[in-house]
């Protein structure tokens, strides 16, 4: 019985690839809007995430998917009652969460598309899931530090509201939130795995 019970385990670690490396990171949120009277400011922080790094098949590592999650009760504009009519328009009670998804891929193919559209200002693909539904947004690199000591970046793209399906508020009856909102997103981690530069 013992050896069939080492072989099975033995198994279970030939086919679940192990995870090399977790990183932990955080982000914080920026967001700009325009309203009838004016534009106005929020920020909102992401949930603690982890960048897990693992080793395929052939030796070289891969970035699993990656979450950013960021509760809706958290997003504050500095008036209380716009705060209140914002999270109606995400019903964040049913929806508590809005997050942005980034694939898995190889490590090194990512990084070297990071530092791509940093240096060009291309654009990358990010999955942003809001009330259920998502939707892939363009999204610019504007900032990358990729050393030994840490690894950041920050990133702006433009939410359609209508694109997902959101009511644009309206005050008093004539006072409305325009279509599109701008976002910036700074991330946080321990440095990934050398070699550096990548």
């Amino acid at each position: 019985m013992l050896p069939l019970l080492l072989q099975t385990l033995v198994l279970i670690i030939l086919v679940v690839p192990a995870t090399a490396l977790e990183l932990p990171g955080t982000c914080d949120v920026a967001f700009t809007g325009s309203s009838t009277l004016h534009d106005f400011d929020g920020t909102a922080a992401c949930a603690p995430f982890v960048l897990a790094v693992t080793e395929a098949s052939g030796g070289e590592p891969d970035l699993a998917a990656v979450t950013l999650s960021v509760p809706v009760a958290g997003m504050r504009t500095g008036i209380e009652r716009r705060d209140r009519t914002m999270r109606d328009m995400f019903e964040a009670g049913p929806f508590p969460q809005i997050t942005g998804r980034l694939a898995a891929a190889p490590l090194a193919e990512l990084r070297r598309q990071l530092h791509q559209a940093a240096r060009s200002g291309s654009e990358f693909t990010l999955w942003l899931r809001i009330r259920g539904l998502e939707q892939p947004v363009a999204t610019k690199v504007t900032r990358l530090l990729d050393t030994p000591q840490g690894f950041g970046l920050d990133l702006e793209f433009s939410v359609s509201l209508a694109a997902f399906r959101l009511e644009p508020p309206t005050v008093l009856g004539f006072i409305r939130v325009a279509d599109l909102v701008r976002v910036k997103v700074g991330v946080q981690t321990a440095p990934l795995p050398a070699p550096w530069p990548p």
